[in-house]
């Protein structure tokens, strides 16, 4: 059974107690030969004084309800919840009491914009209609044009080009105006990010304007009563993606959803027949459109930790690839199709519908994540070949391939580092569990050998995610928009942060690779208030390591010791891997 007290810090939540038998006193209270209230990871005295609070205790009176409360580490669909699960395991070594099981991450809700969404307003025309001069106006679409659109193509250029110069030119746009504007000033306000000479506070503060004016003018009424139509999708679209760089994780999912259930009112999910009345060109942009749809749910679903809506389904092309806006949209389908499957993998699927009914598909079979590693590394191989292996060499390459292969790069090494992060966490803090120390022959086992191989390609594909980003912040002009290169600096160094806890993980060049790191996320530091947070929180957290490697690294710990210590983040049982018992799956709860 569990009980409950009050944390000693007024209005916090009650701290879980931990029945344990005979071992319920800390050290410290033992030493002392005074009461203690068991409490994890610090107990109320420890607490209270501020000190490092140890438990000996035997692990295994912990019973299993106790120990499935929290997911385990590497087994969350969440960047961000992984990220914080890694500080609060390093932060439970150390002695210190964590600040939960969630970081706030890029793409997600980390303020990389500074943006604070007023209540609406009524749409004031007078001042949200307001334009900037033509030249400045001119310049914010050309620098959006070549910074955001070819990483995020929501917009079809040739048509809002011609809808761009008749609201200058005072003319009949045969479109909402007030959509349009709407757009306009989104893509002004990305086009404004997008300038890393500019001060962050004078670029948001100029942004703010722009978004805050597209703020008011898509108003409820124009998203829900009025006839849906591609303009809101686009528009949906791109604020969804400009509210994702910002801490309003809520209104970022929701803009996506209405852009999914608009998009399907208007059909633009079903193949087009030739006698449906529609161009060629008009066909190709709703199908490109309704695959942005898709590609958005997808990845803000992933970043926020959420479910997509898994009935969604791309379309394939039936037409030629003369269309500039195909760029690389279907290459990253086809990639996070793969990823979807395996992330999956990794989640629970049981208690559903199906399993009640005993309708059990491809995705819902209880396998090894061994199998459904090798299985899903060959598929992200055959990606590889076909996609990035008939490219031509750098050095002959147009800026298009360039951009092209950079960014297929990226996602392919964000995928591979969610295929193998479990097994990198198994490795870095599974390493003294129970099943593998009651294995004598683990470390020679055929799993043993998988795990740490699949552990390897992790950080391998976090060391080369770096490597790409240094590359790219080192150009006179970077090719991708710094938000995204932050994102991935920040996955790639949690996945090292992971890695420091291995001695065989963390060798000398992801050592490098760690120093690598800290040096490109300094040149960044300028752009947002957020970076620096996030650097003190990386070198605060590899200082700590470095300490626990002096004085309590793991193979100085007993068993005993280092099981308790990540029985509190859900760790107690790694069968997820390594056992035939696929009890694993009941125990993980669902994004």
């Amino acid at each position: 059974m569990e009980s409950y007290s009050q944390s000693p810090s007024s209005g916090a939540p009650p701290r879980k107690k931990l029945k344990i038998g005979n071992g319920n006193a800390c050290e410290l209270c033992r030493s002392k030969k005074i009461k203690c209230d068991g409490m994890r990871p610090a107990c109320g005295n420890c607490h209270k004084k501020q000190h490092v609070c140890i438990y000996q205790v035997n692990a295994t009176a912990v019973t299993h309800e106790q120990a499935t409360k929290i997911p385990g580490i590497g087994y969350s669909g969440s960047p961000g919840t992984f990220a914080g699960e890694v500080k609060a395991a390093i932060d439970a070594r150390f002695g210190a009491i964590p600040s939960g099981l969630s970081n706030a991450m890029p793409m997600s809700d980390a303020p990389l914009f500074e943006l604070q969404l007023p209540r609406r307003r009524p749409s004031n025309e007078r001042l949200d209609n307001v334009l900037p001069p033509r030249r400045q106006a001119d310049e914010l679409l050309n620098a959006y044009w070549r910074y955001i659109n070819p990483v995020d193509c929501f917009l079809d250029k040739k048509r809002f080009c011609r809808l761009y110069e008749a609201l200058f030119a005072g003319g009949d746009l045969g479109a909402d105006e007030h959509t349009f504007i709407c757009t306009l000033n989104v893509v002004f306000a990305f086009a404004t990010q997008s300038h890393e000479s500019k001060e962050a506070s004078e670029r948001d503060a100029v942004a703010n304007t722009y978004f805050l004016r597209a703020w008011n003018l898509l108003s409820p009424e124009t998203i829900l009563w009025e006839p849906p139509s591609l303009q809101v999708v686009e528009c949906l679209l791109l604020m969804s993606r400009y509210l994702q760089c910002t801490n309003n994780s809520h209104q970022t999912w929701m803009a996506v959803g209405l852009a999914i259930r608009i998009a399907q009112s208007l059909r633009i999910h079903l193949p087009k027949t030739s006698d449906s009345g529609v161009s060629d060109d008009q066909a190709h942009w709703q199908h490109h459109l309704w695959n942005c749809c898709v590609y958005a749910d997808i990845t803000i679903s992933w970043m926020l930790g959420h479910t997509s809506i898994t009935s969604l389904e791309a379309l394939t092309s039936s037409t030629s690839r003369k269309y500039s806006y195909d760029n690389y949209l279907p290459e990253s389908i086809e990639l996070y199709e793969i990823s979807r499957h395996f992330v999956k993998a990794q989640t629970s699927t049981g208690g559903n519908v199906a399993e009640k009914f005993g309708l059990f598909g491809y995705n819902q079979r209880k396998e090894s994540y061994c199998n459904i590693v090798l299985h899903h590394e060959s598929c992200l191989i055959q990606w590889e070949k076909a996609r990035l292996g008939t490219m031509p060499l750098e050095e002959s390459e147009s800026n298009d391939l360039k951009l092209r292969r950079h960014i297929l790069q990226l996602r392919l090494l964000h995928a591979r580092i969610l295929l193998f992060r479990p097994m990198l966490a198994r490795c870095c803090f599974l390493q003294h569990s129970s099943c593998a120390v009651s294995d004598p022959h683990y470390d020679t086992s055929y799993k043993g050998h998988m795990i740490r191989h699949g552990a390897l390609r992790c950080v391998e594909a976090a060391q080369k995610m770096i490597s790409l980003v240094e590359k790219d912040s080192g150009r006179p002009t970077p090719t991708v928009p710094w938000w995204y290169r932050i994102f991935h600096l920040h996955m790639a160094g949690t996945i090292l942060l992971a890695a420091m806890q291995s001695v065989d993980l963390f060798t000398p060049a992801v050592s490098e690779s760690w120093q690598q790191t800290l040096s490109v996320i300094n040149r960044h530091e300028h752009l947002c208030s957020y970076v620096p947070q996030f650097t003190s929180l990386f070198q605060s957290l590899s200082r700590k390591i470095r300490q626990l490697g002096r004085s309590d690294s793991p193979e100085q710990l007993s068993d005993a010791q280092f099981h308790d210590m990540f029985e509190e983040f859900g760790l107690h049982n790694d069968g997820f891997l390594f056992d035939d018992d696929e009890t694993w799956l009941n125990a993980v709860p669902g994004n």
